[in-house]
């Protein structure tokens, strides 16, 4: 393209085809090159880092559920027993109670009062 450029406006030679310039220019594009691969090498780093910490602190949270879940069955059965014994000395009390309130009868609504109007 730029051989082009210069036939249509008349020149013989391009800017690259000196031996300095284009070294230059080669120089130029080349520590471009490696300064974007050195640009993309950190990003890729830096979210594998954060991938490995993300997978890390999912891997903790789950360990400490799971120590949660099991000290909470441990517990649980600790009390177990008494658990059992409130439940058993409930149901003795409630069938006590029962009795009574059979012995009472059927309920009976309260008796009607009449209505006074005031005279006029």
């Amino acid at each position: 393209e730029k051989k082009k450029l210069a036939k249509k406006e008349g020149r013989t030679w391009i800017e690259e085809d000196d031996p300095d310039t284009y070294n230059k220019l080669f120089k130029t594009l080349l520590t471009k090159m490696f300064a974007d691969y050195d640009i993309r090498k950190k990003q890729i780093e830096e979210r594998d880092q954060m991938e490995r910490k993300r997978q890390r602190e999912q891997e903790d949270e789950i360990a400490e559920k799971t120590k949660k879940e099991k000290e909470w069955k441990q517990e649980w059965e600790g009390t177990r027993n008494v658990r059992v014994d409130n439940w058993r000395s409930f149901q003795k009390g409630k069938s006590k109670k029962k009795a009574k309130t059979k012995a009472t009868g059927p309920l009976k609504p309260p008796k009607l009062k009449q209505e006074k109007r005031p005279e006029t």
